[in-house]
C-alpha cells in the first residue's frame, strides 16, 4: 500500500467554480482543489448565506434567501502542516451596493455635467436618468467604472439622477439631488434685540455646501463695518429705531440661493415676569419680579381692574384690598432703553 507523505503546507485553492450570480432562492454548488489537502475549511458571509453540505470536502453546497443582495465565499486548504492561503469569491443576487457616484453636485443651466461610478460585482446592466429639465446626453462603462452625461437645459434649476444597476436576479437604484445654486444658509446667529446704538456687533451662519461667496444686506440705519463671508459686523445707528432684517444668501457660480433672513430690533425683549396668576380681593402686597433684560436700562409696571402698583425696578407691588374694582385684573411689564419700549408681558 503507497501512503504520500505529506511534506509541506496545501497550496492556495484554485479560483472557485460556480455562478457568480445566484439569485435567491436558491441553492448552488462551489469547488475548488489545493494541492496536498487532506481536508477544505468553507466559509460565507452575506445576510441569510449558510452552508448547506460539503464542509471539509472540495465541493459545498451553499443556500441564499430571497431578497439576497452581495456576499462572498471563502475557502482553504488543510493538512497536518496548517492552513493554506485563502481563496475567495463575490456572489451577488439582486446587485446591490453603496459605490461611491463622482461628479458635480451643482451645475448651471446650459451646461453637461459627467457622473461616474465603479462597476457593481455581478451586475450586468446599467441605467442613467436624470429629471429637471435635463436629458442625458451620453452612457457607457468599462471594465472599471460607469458613466453618464446630461445637459442641462435653460430652465434647469434642480434634479435627482438615478442610477439603477441590474441582472438576471433583479435591479437596485440609488439617487441623488444636483441643483444649480446652493441652498439657502442655516439660522443666523446674533443679537437679536436691544440693538440701539450698538457697534460692532457680530452676525453669521455656518459654511454652506457649494457657495462660493455670500450676499449680505441689513435694514436701514445699520452699517456693516466688515464682511467676512461667514459673518458681518455691523453698527446700529441712531437711526435704527424700530426694527428690520438682517438677510444672507449663498452664491456660487450659477447665482444666489435663497435668502435667510434674521429680525432685529432697537428695543429690548419682552420680560418674563414671575408672579400668582390668582389672588384674593383682600391681598395686598403681591410681588411680582422679571429676570433682568440684556440691554434694558429700566421698566414700567401697570395694572388694570382699579388694583394700585409700586414699581421698582425689576419689580412691583400689586394691592388688591378693597381697590380692585373688577374680577380681574392685568399686570403688566415692558423693558426699555434709549430706543423705546419692548412687547409687554401680561398675566392676560
Amino acid at each position: 500500500m503507497s501512503i504520500p507523505v505529506i511534506a509541506t503546507y496545501a497550496s492556495q485553492p484554485a479560483v472557485i467554480s460556480g455562478p457568480a450570480v445566484a439569485c435567491g432562492p436558491g441553492t448552488y454548488t462551489y469547488s475548488t482543489t489545493s494541492a496536498n489537502a487532506l481536508s477544505y475549511i468553507w466559509t460565507v458571509t452575506g445576510t441569510g448565506v449558510s452552508i448547506v453540505s460539503g464542509q471539509g470536502t472540495n465541493t459545498v453546497q451553499v443556500s441564499v434567501p430571497a431578497g439576497f443582495g452581495q456576499g462572498s465565499i471563502q475557502v482553504r486548504g488543510s493538512n497536518c502542516y496548517g492552513l493554506s492561503p485563502v481563496r475567495g469569491m463575490t456572489i451577488t443576487g439582486i446587485p446591490t451596493h453603496s459605490n461611491a457616484v463622482t461628479g458635480p453636485q451643482f451645475v448651471c443651466a446650459n451646461n453637461t455635467a459627467t457622473y461616474t461610478m465603479p462597476v457593481v460585482p455581478g451586475a450586468s446592466t446599467y441605467t442613467w436618468s436624470i429629471t429637471g429639465g435635463a436629458t442625458l446626453v451620453t452612457s457607457g462603462q468599462t471594465s472599471t467604472t460607469t458613466s453618464a452625461t446630461f445637459a442641462m437645459g435653460p430652465s434647469w434649476t434642480s434634479g435627482t439622477v438615478t442610477i439603477t444597476v441590474g441582472n438576471g436576479c433583479g435591479t437596485y437604484s440609488r439617487s441623488f439631488v444636483v441643483k444649480f445654486v446652493p441652498t439657502q444658509p442655516g439660522s443666523i446667529t446674533g443679537p437679536g434685540f436691544a440693538n440701539c446704538g450698538t457697534s460692532n456687533v457680530t452676525y453669521s451662519i455656518a459654511a454652506v455646501a457649494g457657495a462660493t461667496s455670500y450676499s449680505w444686506t441689513v435694514p436701514a440705519g445699520v452699517s456693516i463695518v466688515t464682511n467676512s463671508g461667514l459673518s458681518i459686523t455691523v453698527n446700529f445707528t441712531g437711526a435704527f429705531t424700530t426694527q428690520g432684517n438682517i438677510c444672507v444668501t449663498a452664491n456660487n457660480s450659477c447665482g444666489s440661493g435663497v435668502a435667510r433672513c434674521y429680525t432685529v430690533t432697537s428695543r429690548p425683549a419682552p420680560p418674563v415676569v414671575t408672579g400668582p396668576t390668582a389672588v384674593c380681593k383682600s391681598q395686598s402686597a403681591v410681588t411680582y419680579s422679571l429676570v433682568p433684560v440684556a440691554g434694558a436700562t429700566s421698566y414700567s409696571w401697570s395694572v388694570t381692574g382699579g388694583a394700585s402698583i409700586a414699581p421698582s425696578g425689576t419689580s412691583a407691588i400689586v394691592n388688591y384690598y378693597n381697590t380692585a374694582l373688577s374680577s380681574s385684573a392685568i399686570v403688566r411689564a415692558n423693558a426699555l432703553n434709549a430706543c423705546g419700549a419692548s412687547s409687554p408681558w401680561c398675566n392676560c
